[in-house]
């Protein structure tokens, strides 16, 4: 047949729906999990009907929306049977069920996303003003993602992961279960919807502990122990998180389990300067050359070098013993000169 821009003028909408029905054969039963009951002949006119399709770039605008339309019908009848009770349960088997399926879905219509990306291409080309840029078509693959995310992920994502993490707490749920459930975010782009609300309970946990783990302790037990706790819950996190949380959840850690006790730590850094106690100084101050350290925890060592709190420098050691304080902690260089002159001035 030939594939000629010219040919569309005469292909009717009845004869592009009797193409689409060949497909539809065979990609409705992949969603239902009995293709294997399809007959060989009836794979073989499908496949055929869509390499013709994949071969008509002037009809992708009349094929495309029912490539699209077939995805959402389907996603939209999961999220129904997700509105029944067992949320949890059910999402777990309705993910790994569609996982499946839209990568035979993908399969099947493999071929036709270089006509996407080739009407991509001529779209981007012949618009002049990017103000009125046309939205592109997705590819296969991206339009099976962003339609799970939107429809299922961005209506009860958090819902879901509320559950999750309950369970893990309660330890009501297998470490694969919950570890499919987070990376079915991860695997079609909603990772920021999972850390939004991961992120929040992480929070709230850290701050409920932080009494539990960390009192009867002076500062610099307390920060040695923030650091050891924080590396367990790395370790943990490492199970069920993306990588890229990992560095936010060290953050959120730090800085819920030390609030409360801030101010308290503070008062007892005063009195370490005041007291002359370099050795225990120096003990906090180690933990300023780990990176992960965030600004929650870095001000509070800084604060044992502010200029309000330092009792004026009387010895050579306590000279050194600033402009230490200031290259593990990077003070700015007017502070630093403030520090440096107010050592030799007295």
């Amino acid at each position: 047949m030939d594939s000629s821009s010219d040919e569309s003028s005469w292909i009717s909408l009845e004869e592009m729906d009797n193409f689409w029905k060949k497909i539809e054969r065979v990609v409705e039963p992949i969603f239902l999990k009995n293709q294997e009951k399809l007959d060989h002949s009836i794979w073989k006119d499908a496949v055929r009907a869509v390499n013709w399709f994949s071969l008509r770039l002037d009809l992708i605008h009349l094929f495309y929306p029912k490539i699209e339309s077939f995805v959402r019908n389907r996603v939209s009848a999961i999220a129904q049977n997700l509105a029944q009770e067992k949320l949890l349960e059910k999402y777990y088997d309705a993910w790994r069920d569609y996982k499946v399926a839209s990568e035979n879905f993908q399969i099947i219509f493999s071929h036709c996303n270089n006509m996407i990306l080739t009407k991509n291409l001529e779209i981007s080309r012949n618009i002049c003003d990017p103000k009125h840029k046309r939205p592109n078509y997705l590819t296969i693959e991206e339009l099976t993602k962003s339609t799970w995310k939107n429809i299922i992920l961005e209506q009860r994502g958090r819902e879901i992961t509320i559950l999750v993490w309950n369970a893990i707490q309660k330890e009501e749920i297998e470490e694969a279960v919950a570890q499919e459930v987070f990376q079915s975010f991860e695997q079609v782009d909603a990772v920021d919807l999972l850390e939004e609300t991961i992120f929040e309970k992480l929070g709230d946990h850290y701050k409920s502990k932080s009494i539990e783990w960390f009192q009867k302790m002076n500062v610099s037990e307390f920060i040695e122990k923030v650091m050891q706790k924080m590396e367990e819950e790395v370790v943990w996190c490492r199970k069920f998180l993306p990588k890229r949380s990992i560095d936010m959840m060290r953050s959120i850690f730090i800085e819920k389990a030390t609030v409360e006790r801030m101010d308290e730590m503070i008062k007892e850094c005063q009195q370490m300067v005041m007291e002359n106690r370099d050795d225990e100084l120096k003990k906090i101050t180690k933990w300023s050359r780990m990176q992960l350290l965030d600004v929650t925890m870095k001000s509070l060592v800084q604060a044992v070098v502010s200029l309000q709190w330092i009792k004026p420098a009387q010895t050579h050691e306590h000279f050194l013993l600033n402009l230490w304080f200031k290259r593990r902690l990077s003070i700015p260089a007017d502070k630093s000169e403030e520090v440096k002159t107010n050592s030799i001035a007295l």
